[in-house]
């Protein structure tokens, strides 16, 4: 497939790339960054790609544009999700044992700000 991105003047430019759709669909979403090139979604999607491609967006492009990116992701998989008929509960919810806590130390943070 052809993807687009911007080269180090800002230009933008256009590479062929041996992929797949969803890969395709998921590189468009990433920023338009030299330093965050196509390759970063041209690959399998594991738990620890995914950590690695986000680490990367955050590295190079900052906080702003990696919670964009995150959001646009999250969108894409809810739709597709929605298209293909997915649905999923609260009990196909993997609870963290720290929960407790967490959630604990997040109200008195928020108490101490009131």
């Amino acid at each position: 497939g052809r993807f687009r991105t911007v080269d180090a003047e800002g230009k933008v430019v256009s590479k062929i790339h041996d992929t797949t759709p969803g890969r395709m669909i998921i590189g468009e979403l990433l920023p338009k960054n030299v330093n965050v090139p196509y390759e970063t979604a041209n690959q399998e999607m594991t738990k620890k790609n995914i950590s690695k491609m986000i680490d990367t967006v955050y590295r190079h492009c900052g906080q702003k544009e990696t919670v964009i990116f995150c959001d646009r992701i999250m969108a894409l998989g809810f739709a597709h999700a929605c298209r293909a008929g997915i649905s999923f509960g609260k009990d196909d919810m993997l609870i963290p044992d720290t929960k407790i806590k967490l959630v604990s130390d997040t109200e008195a943070l928020a108490k101490e700000y009131e």
